[in-house]
């Protein structure tokens, strides 16, 4: 709850640890259920110095004191910083998004608002900054351009053999991500699945009577960028003009080693 939840490490003592584990004693699982619950009967209930403050605290009391440590919501502003924007947070704009977490009660919804629509998210200093997880890769990149799905079972391995085994992190603290997705291996494994699910984009007869949306000139123009200019996507030389140009263009986009960056 500390470390990976509310404070995260560095920010509490061992006598925090130790009040916290007293607060919380009663609190079990229902082997039936799954469900918590609380037998009064196991709990605790003597006073406990939890972050400075004295009382007979319970969850409840807890919870109420680490919501009201600033910490708090700078660590899960972090978080969302780290997944949405890029992997070494800003200090001072974690302070004024904790700031608006806090005052909108710890709402996800006012805080994602502010941080979507800050100067920071938009930079393009930060565009190409974060690796996709392999769910971002396989999973997006099926539903972007409408291509046809593995079975449920053959995803689900890909998504193990790139590092990601669903419902299975490598521990409490979950995936590391960003770097941590990519080694020799793993590149070539990702690499091998765009290879993959392109062929079908390819192959002009399986295409024949479809409308297919991804083909149109402005979203193929927004998958390739650069560092200091817009987005501009042409049909490799040699290539026809009109959908089979888009088709080409589309294709290079998703193989270009950009595409796995977020």
């Amino acid at each position: 709850m500390l470390e990976l939840f509310t404070l995260g490490e560095g920010h509490y003592d061992e006598a925090d640890v130790q009040a916290a584990a007293r607060a919380l004693s009663g609190w079990t699982l229902d082997p039936a259920s799954g469900t918590a619950r609380f037998d009064p009967r196991r709990h605790d209930d003597g006073v406990k110095v939890f972050r400075g403050r004295s009382g007979h605290w319970g969850l409840d009391g807890i919870l109420a004191i680490l919501l009201e440590q600033p910490r708090t919501a700078e660590f899960v502003v972090e978080k969302l910083w780290v997944e949405l924007i890029s992997p070494q947070p800003d200090p001072a704009q974690v302070s004024r998004l904790a700031g608006v977490f806090r005052e909108g009660g710890y709402a996800i919804r006012p805080v994602l608002r502010a941080l979507l629509a800050s100067d920071a998210f938009w930079a393009q200093a930060h565009r190409g900054t974060l690796i996709k997880s392999p769910v971002e890769l396989i999973v997006g990149t099926l539903r972007r351009f409408d291509l046809p799905a593995p079975p449920d079972r053959q995803l689900v391995q890909l998504g193990r053999q790139m590092g990601q085994d669903l419902l299975d992190p490598p521990d409490v603290k979950g995936w590391r991500g960003h770097m941590a997705w990519i080694d020799t291996d793993r590149l070539l494994l990702r690499e091998q699945f765009l290879r993959r699910v392109t062929r079908d984009l390819a192959d002009e007869s399986a295409r024949a009577g479809r409308d297919w949306a991804v083909l149109d000139p402005a979203v193929t123009a927004g998958l390739l960028w650069s560092a200091s200019e817009g987005a501009s996507l042409s049909a490799p030389s040699g290539e026809t003009t009109g959908e089979a140009g888009l088709r080409a263009g589309l294709i290079e986009a998703i193989l270009d080693p950009r595409y796995q960056l977020k």
